[in-house]
């Protein structure tokens, strides 16, 4: 016979239900745990870059790219049409001043001068002759003009004894007018020879100055023309190496058509190209740091572009320090340009996680885990990244870049 449960019967019995309640709810909840903890993803500690934030003074850069050019390149371009006769040297190779590169024909310009010539010396003939014209038609007026001056003083004795006579009654007041007339239309015949002889003159002097100036003209087309004759030589006009040459004998070229091309490869300098968003950033003079593989160049801007091409700022760099011998003339470097100074700036040292300023998810280590954290970067160079948020000194941030790879918000570290 069942008896009737007590008070504490029942208190034992809801203690038991609730129990078992709570172990059904906690074996799965132990189980997640359990679990999360054997597949919590772990890396090894020695397998990791890791570094220490600090503070400390850094440069602020900006990022570009540049393309190794010559210290100095010289374009030669046909001086005129013609075709190539001989090539004497080809691509690569190294020439000293005065080295004939190559050698034109140069046929055409020789007929050229030689007609230049003889229409020089017909013009030396024509000046000899306007010369000699000129100083017989000076001496023929000195002659003429005597004998005018003669007549004229006949003609005024004649008019003052005429005019003597009429005063004593010896002679008509006709005659004195007579002559007075003959004396007066003599003068004026003088003068009227002098301003024509003085026309003729310039005339012959213009002339004469004209051919001067013509036969200036034509030695300056033969000294051209000789110029070009030599210029069939087709020369070096520096110690360098023969960036290009055209080595095509018998094919024609036409005036100004790049034939060849001398670089000075002893020295190099950059062109830099950076986004135009910094266009007010640069200026002329500003420290440039080179990246070439493990070293590191120094230079400074030498000038910059007026002109923005496909968004890009263009800049000449001048290299002044640092081991050259292993860059090559179009070889593409990494440049940062030096724009401004932050002292006592909280800093890490810059790896390939750093893709420019802004918010990024990073690991910072404590202990035997490392943490999922946002990061907030500022301004960066070559070795260092401004840290803005997310981390304080001394804090141990990852350098890898693991956040495409995990997921999770922490990780094992194992020592």
């Amino acid at each position: 016979m069942d008896r009737p449960l007590t008070k504490k019967d029942k208190r034992s019995t809801s203690i038991k239900r609730i129990a078992r309640v709570f172990a059904v709810l906690a074996i799965p909840l132990v189980l997640v745990i359990l679990l999360r903890g054997i597949f919590t993803p772990s890396v090894r500690y020695e397998m990791l870059r890791t570094a220490r934030a600090e503070e400390g003074d850094m440069t602020v850069t900006i990022s570009g790219k540049g393309v190794v050019i010559p210290n100095y390149e010289e374009v030669i371009g046909a001086p005129f049409a013609s075709r190539i006769l001989r090539v004497n040297h080809h691509p690569g190779d190294k020439v000293k001043p005065d080295d004939t590169l190559m050698v034109l024909d140069n046929e055409a310009i020789f007929n050229q001068l030689s007609r230049l010539e003889n229409e020089l010396k017909l013009m030396e003939i024509r000046k000899s002759r306007q010369e000699t014209e000129l100083l017989e038609a000076r001496e023929d007026f000195k002659i003429d003009r005597q004998i005018m001056d003669l007549n004229i003083e006949g003609l005024q004795s004649d008019f003052e004894n005429e005019r003597q006579m009429n005063h004593i009654g010896g002679a008509a007041k006709e005659s004195v007018v007579k002559a007075e007339t003959s004396l007066r239309i003599a003068q004026l015949e003088r003068e009227k020879a002098i301003l024509k002889h003085e026309n003729d003159q310039r005339k012959r002097q213009s002339s004469l100055q004209e051919t001067i100036t013509e036969i200036s003209i034509q030695h300056a087309l033969i000294n051209e023309a000789r110029l070009l004759l030599e210029q069939a030589f087709v020369r070096s006009p520096f110690e360098g190496d023969l960036g290009m040459i055209n080595d095509n004998p018998g094919v024609t070229v036409q005036k100004g058509q790049e034939i060849a091309r001398v670089a000075d490869y002893a020295r190099y300098k950059l062109r830099g190209t950076v986004s135009n968003a910094w266009t007010g950033q640069l200026a002329s003079g500003q420290f440039v740091i080179i990246k070439d593989k493990e070293q590191t160049l120094e230079g400074s801007i030498e000038s910059i572009s007026p002109e923005v091409e496909n968004g890009m700022l263009n800049f000449v760099i001048r290299i002044e320090d640092g081991d050259i011998s292993r860059i090559r003339p179009n070889q593409q470097l990494e440049i940062r340009v030096v724009v401004a100074y932050k002292a006592q700036a909280l800093r890490i040292p810059n790896g390939s996680y750093y893709h420019g300023s802004g918010y990024k998810d990073m690991y910072v280590i404590h202990e035997t885990k490392a943490h999922r954290r946002k990061v907030l970067f500022g301004e960066a160079n070559f070795d260092l990244v401004e840290i803005l948020e997310g981390l304080e000194e001394g804090d141990e941030m990852i350098l890898d870049d693991l956040s495409e790879k995990f997921k999770r918000e922490e990780l094992k570290i194992k020592y």
